[in-house]
């Protein structure tokens, strides 16, 4: 192993500029807030009720929740694009942008 990776520092959560007082830290995406007691018991509730499905990405289509969306906005479900977490809509975003400006 290359010995200036054993020099390194470890991250310490929570620990970076410790010396300023009350102030909100999310560089590290971590939560300030304690978590809620209420919410935690229904997600777990859902979770149940779901069961083994919620493992799986939802199917690409995302039909109900561009019908939702439509109907709640007002506007055209062909107008609205669901991704599978930001890496599917990232991606589709490049594929657009860049083989329009190549094919442009």
């Amino acid at each position: 192993m290359n010995k200036r990776i054993l020099k390194k520092k470890i991250y310490e959560h929570g620990e970076q500029n410790n010396k300023i007082e009350k102030k909100i830290k999310l560089n590290a995406n971590e939560n300030f807030c304690p978590p809620n007691i209420k919410l935690i018991k229904n997600i777990i509730k859902e979770i149940k009720f779901f069961g083994n499905i919620l493992k799986y990405y939802p199917k690409s289509d995302s039909t109900i929740i561009k019908k939702e969306i439509s109907k709640y906005y007002n506007i055209k479900k062909n107008n609205l694009f669901i991704g599978n977490g930001s890496d599917d809509i990232l991606s589709n975003i490049f594929i657009t942008f860049f083989k329009f400006f190549y094919e442009g």
